[in-house]
């Protein structure tokens, strides 16, 4: 194996790492009662877009020469954030929130049009 499979083959494990990193911290109960922090909300729900945009970029060095990487790669990272979002509302103290959803979509396409525009570029003669 070179070189690139290795790295390759690096690329998706730390993929499947933070993916299992993500679902923890989703699953982690939240705080019980009124007296949640709303400054830590806030920051918490903003933390969403660059989580799911890195989530974006590493499925992005995963699959390099998938034609679609793109679209899948922001499709799957929406669909994984539902998901998420679903097993919050197993979790005490925490829910299913639309916006978080919303904010994790966000996320996703800012990294995937970067990288779908960048490549744009480097095609050209």
């Amino acid at each position: 194996m070179g070189a690139g499979g290795f790295m390759k083959i690096l690329t998706r494990i730390l993929t499947l790492i933070y993916m299992a990193m993500l679902c923890y911290v989703s699953i982690q109960p939240g705080p019980v009662g009124k007296g949640a922090d709303t400054v830590r909300q806030v920051v918490n729900n903003i933390l969403h877009i660059p989580a799911y945009g890195l989530l974006v970029f590493l499925i992005i060095k995963s699959f390099p020469k998938f034609k679609h990487i793109y679209i899948a790669s922001f499709l799957f990272a929406v669909a994984f954030g539902v998901f998420n979002e679903y097993l919050q509302s197993f979790v005490p103290g925490r829910y299913p929130s639309i916006m978080d959803v919303l904010l994790n979509g966000i996320g996703s396409l800012i990294v995937a049009l970067f990288y779908a525009k960048r490549r744009r570029v480097d095609q050209r003669p």
